[in-house]
């Protein structure tokens, strides 16, 4: 409808897949999609793909799907019809299922970056939100895709029930001694029917609905007040967005 509305650019995204073989406590897909990933055709990719060049001028895609890291067979087989289009791409992985050959792959079919949910950069956290990672698996996953130079971003979240200001600031410096082209913060948004939002008490799907995950009013930290968290996130947010800008700068440069 109104496709006078819409651009190539917000047309680039598309979704290859759905589900993730993760658990991670504050993440609906633990739940919502069980077992294995669920592929779509090849065919069916091809004709989306096709309808974005010709319908949209598509010049570039977005691949929206949880985790591309998942099922790697499956993962080269989308990048494969992608590659047909010689048209850049970029996707998401995981740490804990990544690897240098499915990154090798996904850079042979034009692949341009990745974008990787660290959420936490404390030992104690990954294990809690079950991550399935540490922090020297990460360092690894990391020196492999810049030894291959391809683009990597990352996600992250602070305000775990469990999580302290020392959890916190441990991701602050974490993700600077890792220092990706770009990084995102977020304050947790307790999604119903995960772990993370059945653990905290009096919570309803009307008030978690309304949580802000960039402007937090609220710390669902046990150890944290709401103020103190405030206070913090800002900090942590002004930290990374001038990193992100000194990395545009310099790329632009």
């Amino acid at each position: 409808m109104f496709p006078e509305n819409y651009t190539s650019r917000d047309m680039s995204y598309m979704i290859t897949s759905r589900g993730c073989i993760g658990n991670c406590t504050f993440c609906s897909n633990s739940f919502l999609w069980k077992g294995k990933p669920k592929f779509r055709t090849s065919q069916s990719v091809r004709s989306e793909i096709e309808e974005l060049i010709d319908k949209w001028n598509v010049k570039v895609l977005s691949l929206g799907d949880s985790s591309n890291s998942e099922v790697h067979s499956e993962s080269i087989r989308i990048a494969k019809v992608i590659k047909e289009f010689n048209i850049p791409w970029s996707t998401n992985v995981r740490f804990a299922t990544v690897t240098k050959e499915l990154i090798e792959n996904f850079l042979d079919c034009g692949c341009v970056g990745v974008s990787v949910g660290l959420e936490t950069g404390s030992d104690k956290m990954l294990k809690i939100t079950k991550k399935g990672c540490t922090k020297d698996i990460i360092r690894e996953k990391v020196e492999m895709m810049k030894s291959l130079g391809i683009d990597w971003r990352l996600f992250t979240i602070v305000g775990f029930p469990e999580e302290t200001i020392s959890d916190m600031i441990e991701t602050k410096d974490f993700v600077l001694e890792l220092d990706p082209y770009f990084v995102s913060l977020n304050s947790l948004s307790p999604l119903p029917g995960t772990h993370v939002y059945n653990s905290i008490p009096n919570i309803t799907s009307e008030f978690s609905s309304s949580v802000n995950q960039l402007y937090p009013e609220y710390s669902f930290s046990n150890h944290v007040n709401s103020e103190e968290f405030k206070k913090l996130f800002v900090e942590i947010t002004d930290i990374f967005e001038a990193d992100n800008q000194k990395k545009i700068e310099s790329s632009t440069s």
